[in-house]
């Protein structure tokens, strides 16, 4: 009985070592910039694409448990993105994929930055 459970135990542990070399060698990535307030309440967030070719993203927002896509983009290389007059609500969150159209490595080819919000600044 021991050794069955070593042996998947191995097995288990071989794929999600694998998995992060995967994940670690993903040459396209986006990365949050600046996130700010402004006088009027109004938040805006800056993000950096860093891509090897085409790319096209998403900004979510999230409220309450139900998703609407704010704005849409894409771009080709490296590229800042700004958003302007996202809402600071505490009740809101954002999101943003990005899709990477070259990228071979299916690990790689999505990007998402998660639980942004203006309200713990």
């Amino acid at each position: 009985m021991g050794f069955k459970y070593l042996t998947i135990l191995l097995l288990l542990s071989s794929f999600l070592l694998e998995t992060q070399e995967a994940s670690a060698q993903c040459t396209n990535d986006v990365t949050l910039g600046k996130k700010e307030l402004d006088s009027k309440g109004e938040g805006h967030l800056k993000i950096r694409v860093n891509a090897n070719g085409a790319f096209e993203g998403r900004l979510i927002e999230l409220e309450g448990g139900s998703e609407r896509i704010a704005e849409k983009f894409s771009g080709n290389g490296n590229d800042t993105i700004n958003f302007k007059h996202l809402s600071s609500d505490p009740e809101h969150s954002y999101k943003v994929e990005v899709d990477f159209l070259s990228e071979d490595k299916f690990l790689c080819k999505k990007r998402v930055l998660i639980d942004i919000q203006f309200s713990d600044n």
